[in-house]
């Protein structure tokens, strides 16, 4: 990963968090985990992790309806020749680590 890329995830991440705190009231707690441009440029995924689980499909959902608005949040603020398509994901290696952790917990004790 370039330079350049990772500074372009490191904005976007922080873009999607304060899109999420302005436009998700759920209820629930949202984080922008981490963001991943591709290598062209012209796409991206913002990871996010919700709290309670349970809620994940119902804020996954609203956010892919909001796409288009985050697009316009985003075009004033990224300065880059082409604006990137972004599609939000659920963070599964947050899960992962959280499962790994309770084995580890579980071992243990």
């Amino acid at each position: 990963m370039t330079l350049r890329q990772e500074k372009i995830n490191s904005l976007l991440k922080e873009l999607a968090g304060s899109f999420i705190k302005r436009n998700i009231l759920s209820g629930a707690i949202v984080t922008a985990t981490r963001a991943e441009i591709f290598s062209n440029l012209r796409s991206a995924k913002v990871f996010i992790s919700v709290f309670p689980e349970d809620k994940e499909k119902d804020i996954l959902g609203l956010l892919k309806n909001k796409e288009g608005e985050f697009r316009d949040f985003i075009n004033p603020r990224l300065k880059i020749r082409f604006l990137p398509k972004v599609s939000f994901e659920i963070d599964n290696e947050i899960k992962m680590e959280r499962h790994i952790e309770e084995l580890l917990k579980k071992t243990a004790a």
